[in-house]
């Protein structure tokens, strides 16, 4: 072997060793960025807004005013949740549950923000969208609006 030939095979090897580490680097990266976002992921709050869609979607259903107005801001009236539910039961009839598409979470000290955007799956592969605003005022997250609608 040459000089050129050995200066050759020291150049391929190390750049077959950076793009390695670029690879390992980035699929690192996406893994963070999967676990810290994703629906169910380690963003504070993100679990906890997805539970409060979810039981507010099964009170609904059962048309349970009650427990629906036990997720809700205080300023949602328990008359202005029973009209809704009872005008649009058909957006809960058959509910089957909801997938997450995204959410976001922000804190500003004790209280946080939420927004979440999702579907609910029902009976014969129908789907609607939701989203939903979330506030935690430091007594728990609570629905603030939800927007049920066909796609």
């Amino acid at each position: 072997m040459n000089a050129t030939e050995i200066g050759y095979a020291l150049y391929t090897w190390i750049r077959t060793i950076q793009c390695i580490r670029y690879f390992i680097i980035g699929f690192s990266s996406s893994l963070l960025v999967t676990f810290l976002t994703g629906p169910h992921g380690l963003l504070p709050g993100a679990t906890e807004c997805y539970t409060v869609i979810e039981r507010f979607m099964r009170a609904g259903m059962v048309r349970d005013v009650d427990a629906a107005r036990g997720l809700c801001v205080a300023e949602m009236t328990r008359d202005h949740l029973e009209n809704m539910i009872a005008a649009n039961h058909q957006l809960f009839t058959g509910y089957q549950g909801i997938s997450t598409r995204s959410i976001g979470v922000r804190h500003r000290g004790r209280r946080g923000f939420g927004n979440y955007c999702g579907e609910a799956r029902y009976p014969g592969g129908r789907v609607v969208c939701v989203r939903a605003c979330l506030v935690n005022r430091g007594d728990g997250w609570k629905l603030s609006s939800i927007t049920i609608s066909p796609l």
